[in-house]
């Protein structure tokens, strides 16, 4: 992404989504997928239903990205796009032609990361990119998606979910996605010059190391409550 701001947003959250996004496209893709655009749900064959949100659509054949509050369908509700439309208030707000434009030429990956913006910063819980013939239409889910968890995390599996997420997702800032993903957790996070370090209530706790110059994890080590620490 070529937006330092937008770049910087979406490493904030990314992390946060990742596990949540991996779940519903594991739910989302092993069924033909209804969308109801009207009563903004989708469901699959069977009859699982999840209220959405559209952020915006990408075309395979012009290999371009529309904002969903670009629409000119009448038929889509304003409910379903709201997300969407935060989207084109925070660009005015910011300044930021790639969310006031109605269309962006990018490729599918620019596409993604944009919608993942979309899905964080309107508080939707994943993301999760329907596709069709011709492109692919981004869902938002607007109930938590493996959220039970979310504000005391396992942190084995946090280190789990750091290891996987950078090697995925196009991240610039690893030390701006670490202090994304506690974010709005119990876990408390204390610094010092280019170590992190995280604990959770139940006495786990997760040792990073950055790098000086580009912010880059070197090593991550996690520690269980009353044992020694595991690199």
């Amino acid at each position: 992404m070529n937006n330092p701001v937008l770049q910087r947003i979406y490493d904030s959250i990314a992390l946060r989504l990742y596990a949540a996004c991996k779940s519903w496209a594991g739910e989302m893709s092993r069924d033909r997928l209804i969308l109801d655009v009207e009563n903004g749900t989708v469901k699959d064959t069977s009859g699982k239903t999840w209220p959405i949100e559209i952020i915006g659509t990408y075309s395979k054949l012009s290999h371009s990205w529309r904002w969903a509050w670009a629409n000119d369908d009448s038929s889509v509700p304003s409910g379903v796009t709201s997300a969407s439309r935060k989207m084109h208030d925070l660009g005015t707000k910011m300044q930021l032609a790639e969310l006031v434009d109605e269309s962006l030429d990018i490729d599918l990956e620019g596409a993604t990361q944009l919608a993942m913006i979309a899905t964080g910063v309107s508080g939707c819980h994943a993301l999760y990119p329907a596709e069709h013939s011709a492109g692919f239409v981004f869902l938002a889910s607007r109930v938590p998606i493996l959220d039970e968890n979310a504000r005391s995390p396992d942190l084995r599996q946090a280190a789990t979910r750091i290891a996987e997420g950078l090697a995925e997702l196009p991240i610039a800032s690893h030390e701006v996605a670490v202090e994304g993903l506690f974010a709005e957790t119990d876990v408390a996070v204390l610094r010092n010059d280019n170590i992190l370090t995280a604990a959770n209530p139940r006495g786990e706790s997760l040792t990073i190391e950055f790098d000086h110059v580009g912010g880059r994890i070197v090593k991550v080590s996690f520690q269980s409550a009353g044992s020694a620490t595991l690199s």
